[in-house]
């Protein structure tokens, strides 16, 4: 059951960049972000109902908010990256955590830099930029695609404030109730200025719709599933399993989307997958089911 509990959402991570840039044909970034949080709460609060889980409310944790602002960048600016470049971009982003949160250890918390993270970093960056290279030369990369990295960059500085947040707050709060005070005061924080922002293209695919509730659905879920899964399986096996996902990302932009997809992508892909589990391999020996420290803290996919 836990390796379910684990393909799950490896799948519903790997689903992400195709339903985003669906969406993205009849509505505009900000609309979908507001999606994943709406529909995120609703199904969580759904779900709460259905197997009586009672949800504590916490609306003013200076904690909660560091996860609200991080989770509400993450969102927004993954979104236009995906609506302006391709569906698969965002397979960067947890390299790019991984890099931000090492280096966040390192200058912020004076942790020791070992070599294996080190290297992860190295091969983090290296696979980001052939990823972002695709068949391009080094000025072609830049000129076209700088404010596409930029962008997912951004959104990975925002995943890590939210990754953050869930570690200040997990031995306060239970997952259903921190993430559903999250994405409340996310959808909120994202809604105001919605109104003054709003596109959506004409007529309206009932695919748009769909994608926009699958992306609610992923929001809600696929961290719960893998919460469930870190008690059943080895630390380990999450990671590589969990992060392997970004294979189907690219699978599906090939299938769905006809996206280019050159060696060196799937290169630098090879290189970043290897980059996040390389920083995670030495914690598999000491991982003991107990709440991951700072430099232990796992991507957050969803």
């Amino acid at each position: 059951m836990g390796y379910l509990f684990l393909i799950i959402p490896t799948i519903m991570w790997s689903f992400v960049g195709f339903f985003v840039k669906t969406a993205s044909f009849t509505f505009d970034s900000g609309t979908i972000t507001f999606s994943r949080f709406f529909f995120g709460v609703f199904a969580i609060l759904l779900y709460a109902a259905i197997t009586r889980t009672k949800i504590t409310w916490n609306l003013t944790s200076r904690f909660i908010w560091l996860g609200v602002i991080g989770k509400s960048a993450n969102y927004l600016f993954e979104n236009m990256a995906i609506s302006i470049g391709y569906s698969y971009g965002n397979i960067v982003e947890a390299p790019l955590q991984t890099v931000i949160l090492i280096l966040a250890s390192v200058f912020y918390l004076k942790k020791p830099l070992w070599l294996t993270e080190a290297a992860a970093v190295a091969l983090c960056l290296i696979g980001v930029m052939m990823v972002q290279l695709n068949g391009h030369n080094w000025s072609e990369m830049f000129s076209a695609n700088g404010i596409v990295l930029l962008l997912f960059a951004l959104a990975a500085l925002g995943s890590a404030m939210h990754v953050l947040s869930q570690k200040l707050l997990v031995e306060h709060l239970d997952p259903a109730s921190m993430n559903a005070s999250t994405f409340l005061l996310a959808s909120v924080l994202v809604f105001t200025p919605l109104p003054f922002q709003f596109e959506m293209h004409r007529p309206v695919p009932a695919m748009a719709f769909i994608s926009l509730l699958a992306l609610g659905l992923i929001t809600a879920f696929s961290f719960h599933f893998y919460a469930k899964a870190l008690k059943m399986v080895p630390f380990i096996v999450a990671v590589i399993v969990g992060n392997s996902g970004i294979l189907f990302t690219i699978l599906w932009a090939k299938l769905f989307f006809h996206e280019p997809i050159s060696l060196t992508v799937w290169g630098g892909t090879l290189l970043l997958l290897f980059g996040v589990v390389l920083v995670h391999w030495p914690l598999a020996k000491s991982h003991k089911r107990k709440p991951l420290k700072f430099r232990e803290m796992r991507q957050d996919h969803s």
